[in-house]
């Protein structure tokens, strides 16, 4: 979308014309980018903890994928057989590099959904900025993995205290 697109939508918000907002955007083109550094991180990030969840609940690879090994779960083998065949039976790609920004959040939502109901296993909350921003204020680091039980963050009501 365009920043004339934009500012045209704006018009019809402020205006409260809402039919007129929703043609206008079923018939604008929104363009999607790649997905960014920080989204990538945050799914390699993503895979280790839902690696390490399934680990916990004792579901080796073989109680998921076929059984003929017990193999523990790591964030490669997780990207390798839940994340990249997901991904390539929704969007025909194999590479997260080829990934558009909304495409990431459709395929943790099918693998959230998927485990879940085969499995039992809760959700795994996806990485954010918003922890990114708690770590950068509190000098803390999550470790890949390891969430952030027991890191002392510094109170955040979503305000700037400045």
């Amino acid at each position: 979308m365009t920043t004339q697109e934009k500012n045209k939508l704006k018009e019809f918000l402020i205006n409260k014309d809402i039919d007129s907002a929703l043609r206008f955007l079923e018939a604008v083109e929104i363009h999607e980018g790649n997905y960014t550094d920080s989204q990538r991180n945050a799914t390699w990030l993503y895979m280790t903890m839902k690696a390490k969840q399934l680990n916990e609940a004792g579901l080796e690879m073989r109680k998921v994928l076929k059984p003929t090994y017990e193999l523990p779960w790591t964030k490669d083998s997780f990207h390798d057989h839940i994340f990249i065949p997901i991904q390539k039976a929704m969007f025909g790609t194999t590479s997260m590099r080829s990934l558009k920004k909304l495409q990431v959040s459709k395929v943790y939502d099918v693998i959230e959904r998927e485990l879940g109901q085969k499995f039992g296993l809760d959700s795994v909350e996806f990485p954010s900025d918003e922890t990114k921003q708690l770590e950068n204020l509190g000098g803390y680091k999550a470790k890949a993995g390891q969430g952030t039980e027991g890191v002392d963050y510094p109170q955040y009501n979503g305000a700037s205290k400045l």
